[in-house]
């Protein structure tokens, strides 16, 4: 599972983070599906930089110890025990020219795929 706490960042970033609900940190996709209230419509931005690069190396901002894609569909998964519905989603910090394997634009692929799938599932 992801651990946070080895999550880099500016001072700035770690003070704007601290009283912004819109922000959860959390140890584990449960962690995450209980800090939003059980029916809630979210907007899920999904930054590439929380995979590990071994499995996502096309971000400019790789974080070694990031998650892997199971991860990912855990914290979808745990959204939809609570019956979160997911109204948007967008995916950022993406950079396939620095991957030079085309494994990131793959992964992107499939990690938007799913995502539409669970989307329409929880509507």
């Amino acid at each position: 599972m992801f651990n946070t706490e080895s999550v880099r960042g500016s001072r700035e970033e770690y003070q704007l983070r601290e009283g912004d609900k819109r922000i959860v940190s959390a140890q584990s996709a449960q962690d995450i599906s209980a800090a939003i209230e059980t029916g809630a419509k979210v907007y899920l931005t999904i930054d590439v930089d929380f995979f590990d690069p071994g499995f996502f190396p096309g971000t400019g901002t790789p974080e070694a110890g990031g998650a892997a894609y199971g991860d990912f569909i855990s914290v979808v998964r745990a959204l939809q025990l609570r019956n979160v519905k997911i109204v948007g989603a967008d995916l950022v910090e993406f950079a396939p020219q620095i991957d030079s394997t085309g494994n990131s634009t793959v992964f992107a692929a499939k990690l938007l795929r799913d995502l539409l799938i669970s989307i329409d599932e929880m509507n």
